[in-house]
């Protein structure tokens, strides 16, 4: 078990260990249990052997804890994404009525798939198929089931700090993340001043739960933008080996 940092891929954490361990130079390893870049947390790596039994890994049970920002949207759902260019800034979403949400939530459920993921149809990622906004597909649906999802606080967020917040997050990730295009219509989005409520969570939900859906959703019930400001995965459940 390792800590993923945030802005990095799951295979950039590995690549790390092999370079912090000399003994794991030339080990076979893998992951169990994907998080995006924009997410920081737990990771299951598995070495020589274990790979074998990744399968029994990506079963696991999970605890996150997940920040929201209200009032803007993304197209991936969080903040390494490109921002939707109306804004929604309202007064104060009172405590009792997030309470309500979670409450409804609980459960099974299947939803499609986020836009912006790695699951393949007929070989190809989601991601690279909604950036080239194919459409001639059935879109898949993941089950999962929302154990417990609780409320915890709000807050506030100026505009000037989530603009700072997105800008590092594009300049520590590596590869080809749109990164120039997102920077540019953020501050594009951001130049004049505003402020956001944000609220945090905690959730315990089985494998196959995407959060910044569970976050999408959370705004669908309030008819309110929301984008995911951060998640961070701090539990696997029920691990036997």
């Amino acid at each position: 078990m390792v800590w993923k940092e945030w802005g990095e891929t799951p295979l950039e954490a590995i690549s790390r260990l092999r370079s912090e361990y000399n003994e794991l130079k030339d080990e076979k390893m893998t992951y169990a249990g994907r998080l995006d870049p924009a997410a920081e947390g737990l990771l299951i790596v598995l070495v020589g052997e274990k790979c074998k039994e990744k399968n029994l890994f990506l079963k696991l049970d999970k605890k996150y804890e997940f920040e929201i920002v209200f009032g803007i949207s993304t197209d991936t759902a969080d903040l390494l994404g490109l921002p939707n260019s109306k804004l929604e800034v309202r007064s104060q979403i009172e405590d009792k009525k997030l309470e309500i949400i979670c409450d409804k939530l609980k459960g099974y459920h299947e939803w499609p798939y986020p836009a912006y993921s790695s699951k393949t149809v007929d070989g190809r990622p989601l991601w690279l198929l909604s950036r080239e906004k194919k459409s001639d597909f059935k879109w898949p649906i993941i089950h999962f089931e929302i154990y417990d999802l609780e409320f915890s606080h709000t807050s506030y967020l100026s505009g000037v700090d989530l603009l700072a917040q997105v800008m590092k997050l594009t300049s520590v990730v590596n590869g080809d993340f749109r990164q120039e295009n997102i920077r540019k219509n953020w501050q594009e989005l951001l130049a004049k001043p505003v402020a956001f409520q944000t609220a945090k969570f905690n959730i315990t939900c089985s494998s196959g739960t995407y959060v910044r859906s569970v976050v999408e959703k959370i705004g669908e019930e309030l008819r309110l933008p929301t984008v995911t400001k951060s998640i961070k995965r701090t539990q696997f459940l029920n691990i036997h080996k």
